[in-house]
């Protein structure tokens, strides 16, 4: 029907593992989504997920802290995984996301595109950029967090 697939996916849900991100690639590749989108779980206040996951004491920041949670495209982990190390879990999504947004990948799926050829193209050329700051960001954020020694869970 000419219509470009777009989709969405959440890395670290409680049933995750570090099997979930090559699940994820090859859906990606058999399916031929024309966009793929990956994002990481972001417990944000007020949800259910937010409140569950302060009573586990799993945040990563004072959830009275209106600052320490950003609004933004941006990655930042904000809870410790549960099946999974943070620090692995951040590797993972990393290495997940550097398979997928190349400038090589976001051309081709451009090209296969059922139609909007040029937007499909520039969205995934966008998110390539994109996911390159996320994973700078994310590993700024645990190299502070070591510096710091802060990666435990947030204690109320």
């Amino acid at each position: 029907a000419g219509i470009s697939l777009y989709g969405s996916f959440i890395y670290g849900l409680d049933g995750d593992t570090l099997e979930t991100p090559a699940a994820m690639l090859d859906f990606i590749r058999e399916t031929g989504l024309d966009v793929p989108g990956i994002n990481i779980l972001r417990p944000t206040p007020g949800t259910r997920v937010f409140e569950r996951l302060r009573e586990e004491g799993r945040l990563l920041f004072d959830p009275r802290d209106i600052t320490a949670f950003r609004y933004t495209f941006g990655q930042e982990m904000l809870y410790r995984p549960k099946n999974i190390d943070l620090e692995a879990f951040v590797e993972s999504y990393s290495t997940l996301t550097r398979k997928i947004f190349t400038i090589k990948n976001s051309i081709s799926r451009g090209l296969a595109a059922p139609s909007a050829k040029a937007a499909v193209m520039l969205f995934n050329m966008f998110y390539t950029h994109l996911y390159g700051l996320s994973r700078h960001d994310l590993k700024h954020q645990l190299a502070a967090n070591r510096l710091e020694n802060t990666i435990l869970p947030y204690a109320e």
